[in-house]
């Protein structure tokens, strides 16, 4: 089986996508007692809508990263 390699496979998008990772274990799950899975998921989604809405990110110049890729137009990032 041939794969077409992605263009987010970049050392820089990895460290990207880690971070998230990262951000989101430390500051959701690990925090967090959870009664049930749908209660799981629930949180988490919220922890993902504010970090892509609310928070501003140094690596897209301070800006959200819904900011920086969906008003401005990129189809990129999926929102």
């Amino acid at each position: 089986m041939n794969r077409k390699p992605r263009v987010d496979r970049t050392l820089e998008g990895n460290s990207n996508i880690e971070r998230f990772h990262r951000s989101l274990k430390e500051e959701e799950v690990w925090t967090a007692e959870y009664r049930s899975l749908e209660e799981a998921r629930a949180s988490v989604a919220r922890w993902i809508e504010e970090c892509n809405h609310d928070r501003p990110h140094r690596g897209v110049g301070n800006r959200t990263p819904h900011e920086a890729f969906y008003l401005a137009g990129s189809p990129t990032l999926a929102v």
